[in-house]
């Protein structure tokens, strides 16, 4: 585990601190094919998030690919 989220377990986020001390979580809803937001995904990462830091970054872990244009 990172240091700074010892003994913390995700079950949607996985952490990760760049050497610019800005953290980075990437979404992927466990046993969901969609990373669609809900409570439970929004409030886990809530006990890991305390100052200080240099920012923070949340993306989704799913690549998808692109949707074809709708031809407007």
């Amino acid at each position: 585990m990172l240091s700074g989220f010892d003994g913390l377990r995700f079950s949607h986020w996985h952490p990760e601190i760049r050497d610019d001390g800005v953290v980075v979580l990437s979404l992927d809803r466990q046993d969901s094919s969609v990373n669609a937001m809900s409570q439970d995904v929004l409030l886990e990462p809530d006990g890991a998030i305390e100052p200080p830091m240099d920012g923070l970054r949340a993306s989704s872990s799913q690549h998808h690919p692109p949707r074809p244009s709708a031809g407007f």
